[in-house]
């Protein structure tokens, strides 16, 4: 009897190991399984991270070129405007002078 005993004690023993062999490979198998689940997720993560930096870069250089181009604009337009003005400034000293010689034949003539 008590060697039925033993030997069924010790087979309940074996399949408890088994048992216990088994939910260890399971749950290293699932650890393992959200370790890479979360490595991937990562992956994607900074995947999607280098895209939106690099959309970001594209922006700032897009801006840092168009205000270099309305800078030159700037600088080229105000050239214009100094130029009208000193041509403004010419013509109203030639009228000047043109009014001076006509005002001068005038008297010219009368005399």
């Amino acid at each position: 009897n008590l060697k039925r005993v033993s030997n069924a004690q010790l087979e309940k023993i074996e399949k408890l190991e088994e048992s216990k062999q088994n939910y260890r490979l399971e749950l290293a198998k699932l650890k393992s399984d959200q370790l890479y689940e979360i490595t991937q997720n990562r992956t994607a993560q900074q995947s999607e991270i280098n895209k939106l930096q690099n959309q970001l870069d594209l922006k700032t250089f897009e801006i840092i070129t168009e205000r270099k181009k309305l800078a030159k604009q700037e600088v080229f337009y105000k050239e214009i405007i100094r130029e009208l003005k000193t041509n403004k400034e010419l013509e109203k000293t030639s009228l000047i002078a043109l009014d001076h010689k006509v005002t001068e034949a005038i008297e010219e003539k009368k005399r």
